[in-house]
């Protein structure tokens, strides 16, 4: 596709969605009052619907997103060290268990020591029927059954220290245990914060989709004497304001001078010279005229009026196209 423009003085169009767009250049835009949507011209004939955003409001739920993306590192930190001490927990539990098989196999071996030493006996009270010619047998029986005597107590003294060793194992299993509670405590504030987030970022998009509607305030009639200036304000407090359009009805075949101020500070109670944006002179052989193109306010804003015809003139009304968070208060100067 070819790229158009710039263009510099789009015409901006008010009316219902049953209307028919009229002829338009690139860049041109009307305002549906009923469906509060905006379309742009993009060739000369077809129309499509403009959809803006308020950057400020985006800027906000970017900052909670990264606090959330923040908060989501530390619990995955926090959940990696819970798995490290569930492979220690588990490690632990592999190394009891080994010490358990060597403590059963121990035991097996004790008693067959046991059983071993029984046979023996067996067979020394046997041998002694015949102490004379066995003695030596006996004797010999005797000395085994006392190096089987030996190694009971050396596997005795072996399943001890085991058993002082799987005291020691479940000691640090419970240790481990009460890491893991503290983890897992760590995870659940996490969590809390990170729903607390949630909450904000959901409070930020109502602001953000509050923003976004499309409001219309009319400010009512005005009559003016020859020669006199009166001027029109409308505040939007500190919440700022975009005017999408102002329409002034009553200009067409009347001599007016339109001087709009628009203030960088707050709570300015009347025009300024340095507030001085823009002139617009009316001549009363005039067939068009009354629509102002949208612009900016940080806190309010003033249409100074000035009636240059012969006689008497009135401003029927003032109708101003905006979005802010709050409605704005328009008035006519007593």
């Amino acid at each position: 596709m070819t790229i158009r423009g710039p263009y510099e003085y789009p015409k901006y169009y008010i009316g219902l969605s049953t209307d028919t767009k009229p002829p338009a250049n690139i860049g041109d835009e009307f305002f549906e009052t009923n469906t509060k949507k905006t379309y742009i011209c993009y060739d000369g004939t077809n129309w499509s619907e403009k959809i803006g955003a308020i950057a400020s409001d985006i800027v906000i739920i970017q900052s909670d997103v990264k606090d959330i993306l923040s908060d989501l590192s530390n619990t995955r930190s926090d959940v990696n060290s819970v798995i490290s001490d569930l492979v220690d927990i588990v490690s632990d539990i592999v190394e009891v268990w080994s010490d358990v098989k060597s403590i059963i196999s121990d035991l097996i071996d004790i008693k067959s020591d046991i059983n071993s030493s029984i046979s023996d006996l067996v067979d020394v009270v046997s041998d002694l029927t015949d102490i004379r010619s066995d003695i030596v047998v006996v004797q010999s029986d005797v000395a085994d059954v006392k190096s089987d005597v030996e190694i009971i107590r050396a596997t005795v003294s072996d399943i001890k220290s085991d058993v002082q060793e799987v005291h020691s194992d479940v000691r640090s299993i419970i240790s481990d245990l009460g890491d893991v509670w503290s983890d897992v405590r760590g995870i659940v504030s996490d969590l809390t914060l990170i729903q607390s987030d949630i909450n904000d970022i959901k409070s930020d998009l109502i602001i953000a989709q509050y923003d976004t509607g499309i409001r219309v305030i009319s400010g009512g009639s005005k009559t003016f004497a020859t020669g006199t200036t009166k001027n029109f304000s409308f505040d939007s407090a500190t919440n700022g304001a975009e005017i999408i359009s102002i329409i002034v009805k009553g200009i067409i075949g009347a001599a007016w001078t339109l001087d709009v101020y628009v203030p960088t500070a707050d709570a300015v109670a009347s025009p300024a010279a340095g507030d001085k944006r823009d002139t617009i002179t009316y001549l009363s052989t005039d067939t068009e005229g009354g629509l102002l193109q949208g612009f900016g306010i940080i806190y309010n804003g003033f249409l100074n009026f000035t009636n240059n015809g012969a006689g008497n003139q009135t401003i029927t009304d003032v109708v101003i196209v905006f979005r802010s968070r709050a409605v704005l208060s328009v008035a006519w100067e007593a």
